[in-house]
Formats: structure tokens, C-alpha cells, sequence
């Protein structure tokens, strides 16, 4: 595949085997009072129709994975990432979406990497 001159940009499959745009960006606030946010959970990312999110949208939300095993003496070269939830865009505008934690592995915080899996179908 060819590389992706915008790092926000890059080529993934959905569920019908054609091309489309990953759009990635971030948690941008919780919707509640708190830190973390979990399953069931409302969070707004920075990604709007302007990006093209759309509601019906999947999303991932990636962490740098803990390296914190004795055996792991080498240091890879970029930050290993990690899926640690999955997220259902439920109301978009332009310059933001929000979406319900529909699974988590861990906590979300502010900041949080988000990738789109998967848009709705036209």
C-alpha cells in the first residue's frame, strides 16, 4: 500500500473489501466528571465532518502498550500501540464527534489515540 503523505491519513479495509480512509485522532474531553472513561461512557473526540466522520462509525482508541516485562531488554524504535477500547459514534458536527465506550480493556483518558475500523455504509 502506498504511504500516506498526511500522518492522519492511512489505507484500511472495511467489512465489504473496499478502500477507505482511516481517520485517527483524539479523545478530546470526557463527558462526565472524572479522569477516566470506561464502558458505557461518553467521550468527544476531535474529528467532525469536516474529517468526514460520520455517525454509525466504529472507532479504536489506542495507548502506548506497558513494557514493563523483565524479559523485554530491548527498546523497539516507535512507541508500540495497543487497542484498549472500541467506540460508537453516535452525533457528529463539524469539528467534533461523540461517541459511547462500547468496550474497554482499560480506562481512556484525554489525549487517547483514536483510529477509525470501520464507517457506515452509504
Amino acid at each position: 500500500l502506498p504511504t500516506a503523505k498526511d500522518e492522519r491519513l492511512s489505507p484500511v479495509f472495511d467489512n465489504h473489501t473496499t478502500q477507505v480512509q482511516a481517520t485517527s485522532g483524539r479523545v478530546a474531553t470526557l463527558m462526565h466528571e472524572g479522569i477516566w472513561a470506561s464502558t458505557l461512557d461518553v467521550v468527544a473526540i476531535n474529528l467532525g465532518s469536516q474529517q468526514g466522520m460520520q455517525p454509525g462509525a466504529t472507532l479504536s482508541v489506542l495507548k502506548q502498550a506497558k513494557m514493563n516485562h523483565p524479559s523485554a531488554l530491548t527498546i523497539p524504535s516507535q512507541p508500540v500501540m495497543q487497542t484498549i477500547a472500541t467506540l460508537f459514534v453516535f452525533d457528529v458536527n463539524e469539528l467534533a464527534a461523540f461517541a459511547v465506550v462500547t468496550q474497554a480493556n482499560d480506562v481512556i483518558s484525554v489525549g487517547d489515540s483514536v483510529v477509525s475500523i470501520r464507517t457506515p455504509s452509504k
